[in-house]
């Protein structure tokens, strides 16, 4: 809890007669988790079935028809997010990341696709020296 003491010097012409006056604010703080009023509903990017984006494991892929590309741009930069028909998994959501993100900026990856997305098993070096696990992305076609 915090206080605030503010004193109002107000003059009234009156003579040489001033009134003081002190307010006191307290403002209260918390210890609880917040939650939202009844009426709002979660405003992280939903899947179509309402769960959020899958996030693969080491070694795990994701193969399907891509049914939509929603993309848009925060503080770090342009983002996507595919919605995937996965044969296995139904219809899901993942964001795009490493060889995944390069095919659709340079539109290599498209609506309609088929795509093939796995998540690496050996880490890479980043150039700060820090270390990730690469995301590969292949589409179906010709060779």
């Amino acid at each position: 809890m915090v206080c605030c003491w503010f004193w109002v010097l107000l003059s009234l012409r009156t003579g040489s007669c001033f009134i003081c006056k002190s307010f006191t604010f307290v403002i209260a703080m918390s210890s609880e988790t917040p939650t939202a009023p009844d009426g709002f509903i979660d405003a992280a990017a939903p899947t179509s079935d309402g769960s959020e984006a899958i996030e693969l494991s080491p070694g795990e892929t994701l193969v399907g028809f891509v049914l939509d590309i929603t993309e848009g741009e925060s503080e770090y930069g342009p983002w996507f997010r595919l919605t995937i028909k996965d044969k296995d998994r139904g219809v899901v959501d993942y964001f795009a990341k490493d060889e995944v993100k390069t095919a659709l900026k340079q539109g290599n990856l498209q609506l309609g696709d088929t795509a093939w997305i796995a998540r690496g098993v050996e880490e890479q070096e980043l150039d700060d020296g820090g270390n990730y696990l690469p995301t590969f992305c292949k589409i179906q076609g010709d060779s």
